[in-house]
């Protein structure tokens, strides 16, 4: 069955009286007209034949046009709301003007009225202009905003995928870190026990030597009591005639038995604060940095190492997010910011290289220093770069930096000696900073 949106108006209108069908009806030629219309028709005629294509109608009665019937009074419908939309629901006039001040479409008595006479009133097509206008304004403002949504979930996406990748490669880097560990732990403990076990062997072995010795002269004083006692029973005679024999066999040239020291098994050697002294051993075999290279930091053709304490660059680009983190230009921030205080840091150094203090704000606010060729420039945010030639490129600098009295410091740890220092007045959170072929020298961890 049609529908009024799949059926033209004109197909709705009575061929006889041009207007739409009221009560229609279909001839068997398929042409329909309002049923009065047909009578009419017929009776002016004096024939019952088609107005449109004259055949004849040999029926009585024409059948209704239902479904033509249906599609007409929704068409009827929606004229007659579409006019009532059209007319001012005061006067009834066509709504032809649209008033500024109330923002609403009025018609010419409207204008007149008390309500509208002081108000500014244009004719309802060039407020049409205007107000297409602004949507048009507002649809740009739209889409650009749509556009932004569309980058930040790519972004999202990017850095969902990213999170895993991170998230995997952090797993393996904790299981590894912790595999050294249990090696030296495990090897700590066979040591420790292999020593414990030595010395129960050693002073075992000498206990069972001294036991050896105490039953041989148990067993000769137990020979030497007896042949006394013997010798006590023995007639006067007899015992008087071989009394200075008697007398030596009962002398005792022993010495007094007396345990040795050390004999023991030394537990406070083995056992005595144990864990600091693992602790201490295994500080040693530790490297340590007073912070790391935070990698959410590298732009997308430069490496952190695994252990974050190195960078190198890299040819080719690898897709990053851009979060808010990010380095503004090339290189890695450190994973500690410095607001107050006095800092250092060593670094190692291969070609070309760029080491200062940076921020992560929107301005540029860094202090650095770099190499061009054979020359080390200075490079401040508030003045053009400046440069220091120097007869060679040092290869470990540390760099003192001084927050609250506004110097950095770069020295050579080679020749020890200050290379250049940096004077600007540093306010707020700083982040050291390092471009190119850059190393971190690690140290021993401080004792706590």
């Amino acid at each position: 069955m049609a529908t009024s949106s799949s059926r033209p108006e004109e197909d709705c209108h009575c061929p006889v009286c041009c207007d739409f069908y009221s009560d229609p009806v279909m001839l068997l030629c398929g042409h329909s007209f309002c049923k009065n219309c047909i009578e009419e028709w017929w009776t002016q005629k004096g024939s019952r034949t088609c107005p449109v294509c004259k055949k004849m109608f040999p029926m009585s009665r024409p059948p209704r046009n239902l479904a033509l019937k249906n599609v007409t009074d929704a068409l009827k419908e929606e004229a007659s709301r579409q006019r009532a939309e059209d007319l001012c629901e005061i006067h009834g006039e066509r709504l032809k003007l649209f008033c500024l001040d109330h923002q609403k479409p009025i018609c010419l008595v409207c204008r007149d009225a008390k309500d509208h006479k002081k108000h500014q009133c244009v004719p309802i097509n060039e407020a049409t202009g205007d107000g297409k206008k602004e949507l048009g304004v507002a649809l740009m403002h739209l889409r650009t905003k749509l556009s932004k949504l569309n980058e930040e979930k790519l972004t999202c996406d990017q850095m969902s995928a990213h999170i895993q990748e991170q998230a995997q490669r952090t797993e393996e880097k904790i299981k590894g870190e912790f595999q050294k560990l249990y090696q030296f732990l495990r090897a700590e403990e066979a040591t420790r026990i292999d020593r414990l076990r030595k010395e129960v062997e050693k002073k075992g072995q000498a206990m069972k030597i001294r036991l050896v010795n105490l039953t041989a002269e148990i067993s000769s004083l137990s020979n030497t009591i007896k042949a006394a006692e013997t010798d006590l029973k023995a007639e006067d005679l007899s015992f008087m005639l071989n009394h200075k024999a008697i007398k030596n066999r009962a002398q005792c040239t022993l010495p007094d038995p007396e345990t040795p020291s050390g004999a023991l098994i030394d537990e406070v050697k083995h056992k005595g604060n144990l864990l600091f002294h693992i602790w201490k051993k295994m500080k040693s075999i530790i490297q340590y940095t007073p912070f790391c290279l935070d990698p959410n930091t590298l732009r997308s053709h430069m490496i952190v190492s695994e252990d974050l304490m190195s960078l190198t660059t890299n040819d080719k680009s690898k897709k990053v997010p851009s979060n808010p983190e990010r380095c503004k230009y090339d290189g890695v921030l450190g994973s500690t910011g410095i607001s107050s205080g006095i800092h250092s840091w060593d670094v190692q150094l291969e070609g070309y290289w760029e080491i200062g203090v940076d921020t992560k704000t929107k301005e540029e606010t860094r202090a650095s220093l770099f190499t061009h060729d054979t020359i080390i420039a200075e490079h401040r945010s508030e003045h053009a770069d400046r440069a220091t030639a120097l007869d060679y490129i040092p290869e470990k600098i540390r760099l003192k930096f001084e927050h609250d009295k506004g110097k950095l410091s770069f020295y050579d740890l080679d020749r020890k000696t200050c290379i250049h220092t940096i004077t600007h007045k540093f306010t707020g959170l700083f982040f050291p900073f390092f471009n190119g072929n850059v190393k971190l020298i690690p140290h021993c961890p401080p004792l706590v």
